[in-house]
């Protein structure tokens, strides 16, 4: 009789690589930051992706983490809060906050494929360094009473220390009590100074500072003693004012006075007592105010575009407020509102998107889809339908630049207007058919 067949050689372990880290310590650790999304992306060698490619081996990733620092737990990988992306793929994404500041860390990634020509494990280790924020500073402002939009508050950050240099500013005011994180209203984006001014809405605020090292690490902290902001009665001479001030204000506080504007109107509309500016005042002022956005914000032109996703945050949340009313936008506001909109959204392909911003986005969009546009020309109302679309797609793109496949779908909803966008395996695409969202 014929000899048996020889058997067919044994999948041999893959070889795994990490992608190179974008900062590293003199030890040549990975340097991350605990307030940012982290990112351990691997790959495989050419044998194993042939072995794939031919069918011969379906490879298994399993991601899993160790603390090298005492008293410091681990990151649970099992928790999606943790790692959206899952642990078991060739990808690792933490979550920010999910890593303790100075601690190190150690991520092991094992790789294995079970066929019928024999199992093959291997395993690759990286660590990970996470870098302390800024620390020792407080912020504080004044003076602590004032009016609404006239009044001129200084913000102050001092005491700050840190040992990667130089550091960054960014500040902003809440409502919250005691200035608890979460709803903070940015007045501007990152800058070297450690002060600023701010116009205001009426209310009880609290300013805030958010500080960042030259790496990247950022701390948030809140003043002690909130502001008083009296309310401004809004007449025809101060709207005058007011916006007479912003168009020859700097971008910043052009964009306070407009949103602390818009915030006063949209009361006034909500209280419905006939105080204040009739409707038809109302529209008018709302009108220049978009006129304004659009001659000095992203929709100005590329040059002024916003460069940081705080500063994106900011005129979001500006337009936002300016379009509250839908039935108090004109045909021309209308137009304007959609170039603002659009401007900003495709700007958010560039810098991402906070939650805050893509919001603040939706709601503008969904006050478009909600105005009357029977006072439109017809190119006008092509212009506005074209911009709404575009900006739907250019939020897209902003939600999923920094995801990776596995994540959940970013969701962004309003009450016209629903979002959603997830980024699919490339590896799973060849003749493969999309279901539709």
């Amino acid at each position: 009789p014929s000899p048996p067949p020889p058997p067919p050689p044994r999948v041999q372990p893959a070889e795994i690589f990490f992608a190179p880290a974008a900062l590293t310590t003199e030890a040549g650790e990975r340097y991350v930051t605990a307030n940012a999304r982290t990112v351990l992306e691997s790959s495989l060698g050419d044998y194993a992706l042939d072995l794939a490619r031919r069918g011969r081996a379906d490879w298994h990733y399993e991601w899993s983490a160790r603390p090298l620092t005492p008293r410091v737990r681990a990151p649970d990988l099992r928790s999606r809060e943790v790692a959206p992306a899952g642990a078991a793929g060739p990808v690792l994404v933490l979550a920010p906050l999910s890593l303790t500041p100075g601690a190190r860390y150690a991520f092991t990634l094992t790789v294995w494929s079970d066929t019928d020509f024999g199992a093959a494990r291997s395993s690759a280790r990286t660590v990970v360094a996470v870098n302390r924020p800024p620390t020792g500073g407080i912020v504080t402002a004044s003076p602590p009473t004032g009016a609404e939009l006239e009044t001129d508050f200084e913000i102050l950050a001092r005491g700050w220390e840190d040992d990667e240099l130089p550091m960054l500013y960014a500040f902003g005011v809440t409502e919250l009590p005691r200035g608890r994180a979460g709803a903070d209203s940015l007045l501007g984006g990152f800058s070297a100074s450690p002060r600023s001014s701010a116009v205001l809405g009426a209310g009880n605020k609290t300013a805030v500072v958010r500080v960042r090292d030259a790496l990247g690490a950022e701390t948030r902290a809140a003043s002690l003693r909130p502001l008083a902001v009296r309310p401004l009665k809004m007449t025809t001479a101060a709207l005058g004012s007011v916006l007479g001030r912003a168009a020859g204000a700097d971008a910043d506080t052009a964009q306070q006075l407009v949103r602390a504007l818009a915030e006063n109107l949209n009361k006034a509309s909500s209280a419905g007592d006939g105080a204040g500016l009739d409707e038809a005042e109302d529209a008018g002022a709302r009108e220049q105010a978009l006129d304004l956005l659009a001659r000095t914000g992203a929709a100005a032109g590329s040059t002024a575009a916003p460069a940081s996703i705080e500063k994106l945050e900011q005129q979001s949340a500006t337009v936002a407020a300016v379009t509250a009313v839908p039935a108090r936008l004109t045909p021309r506001a209308q137009v304007a509102a959609s170039s603002v909109v659009l401007a900003l959204a495709s700007a958010s392909a560039t810098t991402g998107v906070s939650a805050a911003t893509s919001q603040g986005l939706v709601l503008t969009l969904d006050a478009l889809l909600a105005t009357n546009a029977s006072g439109l020309e017809l190119h006008e109302h092509a212009a506005v339908n074209s911009a709404v679309v575009g900006a739907a797609r250019g939020m897209g793109r902003g939600l999923l630049k920094d995801a990776v496949p596995g994540e959940r779908a970013a969701e962004v909803t309003s009450q016209r207007v629903n979002l959603t966008a997830a980024r699919f395996d490339r590896r799973r695409l060849a003749n493969a058919t999309l279901a539709a969202p």
